[in-house]
């Protein structure tokens, strides 16, 4: 491999690593958003109409089947943080 293309690897790397770990200092930041919100069931039902806009956007974009379970799971994870309803 040349030169060039070695920094382009090692560019795309770094970015990717940045990503991954803006991801998980947002991901932190939801759940404690998610498990302190004062209407956890407005937020959920509000949470759940929005993802499933955007997995309908994603369906209709012909994006990678891979691509779009990987949202949906993502999404599925955070749903399990809001805190159940209290009788």
């Amino acid at each position: 491999m040349s030169n060039q293309q070695d920094a382009i690897n090692l560019n795309v790397q770094e970015r990717l690593r940045t990503l991954e770990v803006q991801q998980q200092v947002m991901t932190s930041l939801l759940i404690s958003l998610l498990s302190t919100h004062s209407n956890p069931s407005a937020a959920k039902k509000v949470f759940q109409i929005s993802s499933e806009h955007l997995v309908s956007n994603w369906l209709s974009s012909a994006l990678q089947e891979s691509w779009i379970e990987q949202g949906v799971a993502y999404r599925d994870m955070l749903l399990h943080y809001f805190p159940e309803p209290t009788e």
